[in-house]
């Protein structure tokens, strides 16, 4: 019994020998970086893949703060994973079992770092740590919510791109001109007005439906792009249902290698509007143009660093004398007779924008002599640099007519008899210095003032449309300011003022 009990024993020192053996078979040949530590943190054995995997040898961390240190470098990282591990090891001490798995990043000696996942468990006064190189799960996890994020912006970019093709009434394409394969885009077949379900797209029937005014301009230049392999773009007419239509339509040609075949990939675009608006614009533009150049007063807009004419009409050189090429060397300063050059440049520069200026001022002509002028003036800023619009026109026959008026004027003050002018209904318009002396009132108090005449003269105020009174001189009263009657002799004549407000007036000389 003895012998079989020897026997026993010595069975079973060698099954524990050949068990050890297998479990540090094992673990030297584990992909897992396995340490082994007590309770007190002294790091016991590292087996050859926790030095192959991390570079650390246990001399390099004999205790796990060195571990820390190295494996950990920053400060912030390192003391989160620290606490969170001193946590974890006494609670499962406390209540005994394992410490839960978690994630990490390390240091490895070299510098780069390694993700890994803790596994833990507590044997007698040993921790056994098997730290699980995941770096490359890691990266496929990255990877693949790199393609998530990538395919979601994706979906919102094609989203946002079939919203801006919707909302500008815009659709894409893509021709391989060699095997005249097409592909066109939901929305071009609702620009085109075809039926998507029942033809085909084609190069044949997109020209099909090209106003034929400009189609062989199109096609032809489309063909000549693809000849040369070449970028296209262009605008054309076609009619849906009834209404004209405007398209815009742009090609780009892509062969990224000699061997395959050229494909063009583009975009059309209904552009009705802006053209509509371009033909409205234009028609305004000729008018305006027209308006401008046939009339009679001088329009011109002037640079006021240069003083350069930039533009003018027709009148601006006629009134002067100039050539419309001979105007466009001018400046200011060459026309203008009265202001000196640093008078015209003060009043630019204080001038205020979209304030009107009205003047009159005197230009010199051509052939020298002086033009009296008019001028409306307005500054504006346009793209960061002043110019002023001005508006100006020879007003030589009114100061003429000013001063032929003015010298009459004077001879009717001169002369001694009482002269007034009345409207039809007897007010007085105007009166000369006699007439006011004559019945004793001032000018400001007669103007206005109805004639106060004796019943006698009712006669006399009836108006003569053929141009002139009872062509008779006769005595009657007027009444004075210091209300005595004034005898005096009375001659009226009829005047057609059609420029007046009061219309038709009577002169009458006492």
């Amino acid at each position: 019994m003895n012998a079989s009990l020897t026997i026993n024993s010595g069975q079973s020192k060698i099954l524990c020998l050949n068990q050890t053996r297998r479990i540090n078979d094992f673990l030297e040949m584990s992909s897992a970086a396995i340490a082994f530590v007590d309770k007190d943190g002294t790091i016991l054995e590292l087996t050859p893949s926790f030095t192959r995997i991390f570079g650390y040898t246990i001399k390099e961390i004999p205790h796990i703060d060195a571990w820390w240190m190295l494996a950990f470098p920053d400060p912030v990282y390192r003391e989160n994973r620290r606490k969170q591990w001193n946590a974890d090891v006494a609670k499962a001490l406390e209540h005994g079992g394992k410490i839960h798995n978690f994630e990490g990043h390390v240091c490895c000696k070299d510098g780069h770092y390694v993700w890994f996942e803790a596994h833990t468990s507590f044997s007698g006064n040993e921790i056994f740590i098997m730290l699980a190189d995941i770096s490359r799960r890691k990266q496929a996890e990255n990877k693949a919510i790199d393609f998530a994020h990538e395919a979601d912006t994706l979906r919102r970019e094609s989203a946002w791109h079939n919203l801006a093709l919707s909302t500008s009434h815009s659709g894409t394409w893509e021709w391989l001109p060699e095997t005249e394969e097409h592909l066109w885009s939901p929305a071009i077949w609702d620009l085109f007005g075809l039926d998507k379900e029942n033809q085909t797209p084609s190069f044949a029937l997109w020209e099909a439906i090209i106003d034929t005014a400009d189609r062989l301009r199109v096609t032809q230049k489309i063909r000549e792009a693809v000849n040369q392999s070449k970028d296209f773009l262009d605008e054309y007419r076609i009619t849906v249902s009834g209404q004209q239509r405007w398209l815009y339509v742009s090609g780009r040609s892509i062969q990224t290698d000699p061997a395959h075949p050229l494909r063009y990939l583009g975009i059309v675009m209904d552009i009705t509007e802006r053209k509509q608006a371009e033909i409205a614009l234009r028609e305004r533009e000729e008018v305006m143009s027209a308006i401008v150049t046939q009339a009679g007063d001088a329009i011109e807009l002037t640079d006021l660093e240069t003083f350069r004419f930039v533009e003018f009409n027709d009148a601006s050189c006629s009134l002067l004398g100039y050539s419309r090429e001979e105007y466009a060397q001018l400046t200011v300063f060459d026309i203008q007779a009265e202001l000196s050059r640093e008078e015209i440049r003060t009043r630019s520069g204080n001038a205020i924008s979209e304030k009107e200026l009205r003047f009159e001022t005197k230009h010199r002509r051509k052939d020298g002599l002086l033009v009296d002028a008019q001028v409306s003036m307005r500054f504006i800023e346009l793209r960061g640099r002043r110019y002023s619009v001005a508006i100006w026109g020879d007003i030589r026959e009114r100061k003429d007519l000013e001063a032929r008026m003015n010298y009459k004027a004077m001879i009717v003050q001169a002369t001694p008899d009482a002269m007034f002018i009345h409207d039809f209904m007897g007010r007085f318009v105007e009166v000369n210095r006699q007439a006011c002396e004559s019945v004793g009132y001032t000018r400001e108090e007669l103007l206005g003032m109805a004639c106060s005449i004796s019943k006698k003269t009712s006669t006399w105020l009836a108006p003569s449309l053929n141009g002139f009174m009872s062509i008779r001189e006769r005595p009657i009263s007027c009444s004075a300011a210091i209300g005595a009657k004034t005898p005096v002799y009375s001659r009226s004549k009829y005047i057609s003022d059609q420029s007046c407000q009061t219309g038709n007036r009577y002169l009458s000389q006492w």
